[in-house]
């Protein structure tokens, strides 16, 4: 049943104002590409010509292109002048960094203009004190560099989504500073490919997916965020998240025990991933899709060639190996 807000929007109604329901009502058709019903419901301040009609299908075509929605993390309407502004950031399927739209709507709710962009803001989150009750090593042996980390989205581009919140890529690099040798071509020229990815901490695998191939660099999968992945119980509430495994290496199943240290997989380019290397999060949910991240010291190692007991990594921070990384196996 159509909200009377909505109701306003269809038929014409003057509301004294927008709501919600207007911003939703144009979310979801242009998401769908249903461009006739977005254009119908435009402000008459928008002339009626083919040119015009084009940018609403261009707009629709670029929230398509994000894929579909996952998740709702905000949305809001605020009065601009005698304009107002709605705007929706989402969780989607193609891009791991979320998308926000932005709608601009008359006093009655219809549409005037609208424009797309990767989400930009952290997202809400009641988890910033949170403290890990488990005990949480570094996921990888030998040195590694931080390629996003951290609490804010200029040191982290996860932080837009609620799982990733405070997710950690990383990535191997050489003395050049060069995460890659040679043409960089195929993923076997980076030096993260195959590498060794270990259990954070003790406990039970709840996923693990192993089937889907490994992407050339620079060729993101689209519809497939994490790849390959795997993730752990640890109890308490908290969960660990492998992802962008290699394919075939995967070496647990669900219900498995794990030991902190012990070999999960080898790194890989599986799923939304530009380049071999290792996308790793702490959670509150097994479903990536349901949780909400959560901030995690790792302990026990070396950042930026000094030995610490914890240390919450961010971007550019460079860890040097642990004691467990002597448990690794070929």
């Amino acid at each position: 049943m159509l909200t009377a807000a909505l109701l306003c929007v269809v038929v014409g109604q003057a509301p004294a104002e927008p709501s919600l329901s207007a911003g939703r009502f144009f979310a979801k058709h242009l998401a769908s590409g249903r461009v006739e019903a977005a254009w119908g419901a435009r402000s008459r301040q928008v002339e009626d010509g083919a040119e015009a009609k084009r940018k609403v299908a261009r707009l629709a075509a670029q929230v398509r292109g994000f894929g579909p929605e996952t998740r709702l993390i905000s949305e809001g309407l605020q009065a601009d002048g005698e304009r107002w502004v709605y705007r929706r950031v989402v969780s989607v399927e193609y891009y791991a960094r979320g998308m926000e739209l932005t709608l601009v709507l008359d006093e009655r709710g219809r549409l005037l203009d609208g424009s797309v962009a990767q989400a930009a803001d952290e997202a809400p989150t009641t988890r910033g004190n949170y403290r890990a009750k488990n005990h949480y090593a570094s996921p990888v042996g030998g040195q590694w560099s931080v390629l996003w980390g951290g609490r804010t989205w200029d040191d982290n581009r996860h932080a837009a989504v609620p799982d990733m919140r405070y997710a950690l890529d990383l990535l191997v690099r050489g003395g050049d500073g060069r995460s890659c040798g040679g043409a960089c071509r195929r993923n076997e020229d980076y030096h993260a490919w195959n590498e060794p990815v270990l259990a954070a901490a003790a406990g039970v695998v709840v996923v693990a997916d192993d089937g889907l191939p490994d992407t050339p660099p620079n060729r993101p999968r689209l519809g497939s965020l994490y790849g390959n992945f795997v993730v752990l119980d640890h109890g308490q509430g908290e969960f660990s998240l492998y992802g962008h495994l290699r394919q075939g290496s995967v070496r647990v199943r669900p219900g498995d025990s794990v030991a902190a240290g012990d070999r999960l997989a080898r790194a890989g380019s599986s799923g939304l991933s530009t380049e071999p290397h290792l996308h790793f999060q702490v959670m509150d949910h097994a479903d990536y899709r349901e949780a909400q991240g959560l901030p995690v010291q790792l302990e026990d190692l070396v950042v930026n060639g000094k030995q610490v007991d914890r240390a919450e990594l961010r971007r550019g921070d460079v860890i040097g190996p642990r004691e467990a990384a002597a448990r690794r196996d070929d």
